[in-house]
C-alpha cells in the first residue's frame, strides 16, 4: 500500500520481530512464533485493526492523494502488542 510504511510484526511473549511489507499481515494470521512457538503473531483482534487501515489507505488512494502531495501528512503508530 502506497501509504503504509514501516510494517513491524512481532511476538508478544519473546524478542522475535520481522519487517515485512503491509499486505503480508493477513499471511501471519493465528501463525504461532516461530521463535518461541508460545504465542499468535496476528490474532484476529489485530487483523481487524488492519483490515480498518487498509480500508483508510484505499480511500487515501481512491481520492486521488498522493504521497508526494504537499497536503499535511499524519504519522500514525499502531501498536497491538500486549
Amino acid at each position: 500500500m502506497e501509504f503504509v510504511k514501516g510494517t513491524t510484526i512481532k511476538c508478544d511473549k519473546c524478542d522475535w520481530s520481522k519487517s515485512i511489507e503491509f499486505e503480508q499481515v493477513p499471511e501471519w494470521h493465528n501463525k504461532e512464533c516461530p521463535k518461541c512457538n508460545d504465542a499468535v503473531i496476528i490474532d484476529d483482534s489485530d487483523l481487524r485493526n488492519w483490515h480498518a487501515v487498509a480500508s483508510i489507505a484505499h480511500l487515501q488512494s481512491a481520492l486521488g492523494y498522493k504521497e508526494d502531495d504537499n497536503n499535511e501528512k499524519g504519522y500514525i503508530k499502531i501498536d497491538t502488542a500486549k
